[in-house]
């Protein structure tokens, strides 16, 4: 029997997601050790406003936060180290740079979204929504 599909969360920011769909963001990091296999589908879905798109996973390695290569930091769209820290600790406010994550990379995205070229949120879930700016740090 085949596995389910699984999915990957995203926040809903606009600005996020507009880099996932023109391919400027094509990492994730996750806490803990996460089971996802290379050449697997994966959906990336926001389950807040309404967006989601298919990809492949097309790279998964386990470090210590503070051991993610720079690279990886940067195309998950984060400047540097504080700036990744900082970013996960929206999320995981325990997070410390010791703490084991999955750094997962994904291509190959399919969908009404990247077809389109357009992200658009559901209007609940406008930038002046609070949990829409609690989400998007501010």
């Amino acid at each position: 029997m085949e596995p389910a599909l699984q999915a990957l969360l995203f926040a809903p920011d606009v600005a996020l997601w507009s880099d996932v769909i023109l391919k400027n963001c094509t990492v994730t990091i996750r806490t803990g050790r996460r089971a996802y296999q290379v050449g697997k589908p994966v959906m990336l879905c926001c389950h807040i406003a309404s967006a989601c798109v298919m990809a492949e996973v097309t790279e998964v390695a386990h470090c210590r936060l503070d051991e993610v290569p720079d690279l990886k930091l940067r195309r998950a769209g984060y400047a540097d180290r504080e700036d990744l820290l900082a970013g996960l600790r929206r999320f995981y406010p325990k997070l410390g740079p010791g703490d084991e994550v999955t750094v997962i990379a994904f291509g190959d995205l399919k969908g009404t979204l990247v077809d389109t070229g357009m992200v658009v949120m559901a209007p609940q879930n406008r930038a002046d929504d609070p949990l829409v700016a609690r989400l998007n740090g501010r």
